[in-house]
């Protein structure tokens, strides 16, 4: 990874009813493949409304207006 910007930290509450903070960060730019490393796997979905995790759909709709707002 050559850069990256800090998103946003949102908190939720996992399956197991631990609580987590999600650290969201957006890759500006990189070299290579993507390597998934605490991840099952890394995929793309365009669609926010297929994620299964409310806390990663703010995580999108918090990266678009941000993104948005910057343009």
């Amino acid at each position: 990874m050559k850069g990256l910007r800090f998103i946003c930290k949102n908190f939720y509450v996992a399956s197991n009813g631990e609580r987590q903070n999600a650290y969201c960060f957006l890759v500006t730019a990189y070299e290579g493949k993507p390597v998934c490393r605490s991840a099952k796997e890394i995929c793309w979905e365009d669609n926010i409304e297929n994620l299964s995790l409310e806390v990663d759909r703010k995580t999108i709709t918090e990266l678009r207006e941000l993104l948005s707002a910057t343009k």
